[in-house]
C-alpha cells in the first residue's frame, strides 16, 4: 500500500477524455472524492459520495481496480490518493484545479542585497 491522503501537486500526464484538468495543472487530490453523478452528489447537502463509499478503504477504485498493478500484483492506494510518492495516479473525479498565485519576483537587484 502506498499511504498518504493530504497533498497537492502538478499534472505531469492526463488520461483519454479527461478534460477537468491538463498538463501543468495544479491540482489537490481529494481523499473524499465526488462523482458528481450519484444521489448525494446530486442532492448539494453532502460531499460523502456514496458510488464511491463502498471501496474508500479497500485500497482499489470504484470499479475494484488497482491504479498501481506492478507485474500483476496489485498495489493498493490510501483513500485514492497516495501521496507518500513522487508520483500518483488519480481518477479525473479526484483532483480538483486549483487557483494558481503569482509568486513574487525579486529582481536581481533585491535578491543580491
Amino acid at each position: 500500500m502506498i499511504f498518504g491522503h493530504e497533498g497537492a501537486g502538478i499534472v505531469v500526464d492526463v488520461g483519454a477524455g479527461v478534460t477537468s484538468v491538463k498538463k501543468a495543472d495544479h491540482v489537490i487530490p481529494l481523499y473524499t472524492p465526488e462523482c458528481r453523478q450519484c444521489k448525494s452528489c446530486l442532492s448539494r447537502k453532502t460531499n460523502l459520495c456514496t458510488a464511491i463509499r463502498a471501496t474508500q478503504g479497500k485500497g482499489v477504485d470504484a470499479d475494484g481496480t488497482a491504479v498501481f498493478p506492478i507485474g500483476g500484483e496489485k498495489i493498493h492506494h490510501y483513500m485514492g490518493c497516495s501521496t507518500f510518492s513522487n508520483f500518483t495516479v488519480l481518477r479525473r473525479f479526484r483532483s480538483r484545479r486549483c487557483a494558481r498565485t503569482r509568486r513574487s519576483r525579486r529582481s536581481a537587484t533585491s535578491a543580491a542585497a
